[in-house]
């Protein structure tokens, strides 16, 4: 039976739909800013210079929202969320989020991570299916997500070198500063990888032996960053984390980092069991 041109383009409609359904990244569910247009600055000021100088006149389409909406950071996180096993959507937000800024949405709705309020951290995890409507109401498309699906709502309001808020960065962004005796953001970590506080500090010392790339351009600065770092790889990459058989002297790991790289395997699996089914919003740059 010959296929006509039109059956042909169905099927390849088709074969692209389900291909993006079983894709770990879902892709991202829209855009939002408390300035109420995602893709425009009101002032490039805002935020105490936060991003002054970083965008273009007033009005213009900030960097942020550019770099997320580019053909490289789709490319990227379709590599690196592959390798989670489930679906999970991103939900940029221009801005910090902060009441006193705009509209103050994600205050506004409860949901806003903070590293400026003492009594919260960067990072917060709430139950997905009670804060649908609220994504809703900012503007985000929720038609796709099934209720064991995660969305990581990530806020963003400057990229330049080194504050790139890239899908590794996100993830990075999640684990680090979160000490749970700062607060109830870190408690809500908790409630997803209970063991993460045996990992904070477990890969200080195993900086020459990682491989990612921040161990490689030497840009880890403190044991909890390494830590972060470790963790981001166990869960996007596919060989999880893992060190490499020498230095740059020629010596092996540590014997004790075998604990550590367990440490890490055992907060991974604790995350991707329990990580479905919440929304995680994280400040990121």
């Amino acid at each position: 039976m010959r296929i006509t041109s039109r059956q042909l383009r169905q099927i390849i409609r088709e074969e692209l739909d389900r291909s993006m359904d079983e894709m770990a990244w879902g892709g991202h569910i829209g855009f939002a800013s408390e300035f109420g247009d995602a893709g425009a600055f009101g002032d490039p000021d805002y935020a105490y210079g936060e991003v002054a100088g970083r965008n273009e006149a007033p009005g213009s389409k900030s960097r942020s929202i550019k770099y997320a909406q580019s053909p490289k950071w789709a490319e990227t996180a379709m590599r690196l969320y592959d390798n989670l096993p489930f679906t999970l959507w991103t939900a940029p937000y221009i801005g910090t989020g902060k009441a006193g800024f705009g509209s103050g949405d994600l205050d506004k709705f409860g949901i806003r991570p903070s590293i400026y309020d003492p009594t919260n951290t960067r990072v917060r995890v709430l139950p997905l299916t009670d804060h649908l409507e609220s994504l809703q109401a900012m503007g985000y498309d929720t038609s796709k997500i099934n209720p064991t699906d995660v969305v990581v709502l990530y806020t963003t309001a400057t990229v330049q070198k080194d504050i790139i808020p890239s899908p590794w960065m996100i993830f990075h962004a999640i684990f680090d500063n979160s000490d749970p005796s700062i607060g109830n953001g870190s408690a809500e970590l908790l409630r997803i990888v209970p063991s993460w506080p045996k990992c904070q500090g477990a890969a200080g010392g195993l900086e020459k032996w990682m491989t990612m790339g921040s161990a490689r351009s030497k840009t880890i600065g403190t044991s909890n960053d390494a830590s972060s770092e470790a963790m981001v790889q166990e869960l996007l990459d596919s060989r999880g984390f893992h060190l490499a058989p020498e230095n740059s002297r020629g010596k092996p790991p540590p014997a004790w980092s075998r604990r550590s790289i367990g440490l890490f395997k055992a907060a991974g699996d604790e995350f991707r069991a329990n990580a479905p089914g919440n929304l995680i919003t994280v400040v990121v740059t």
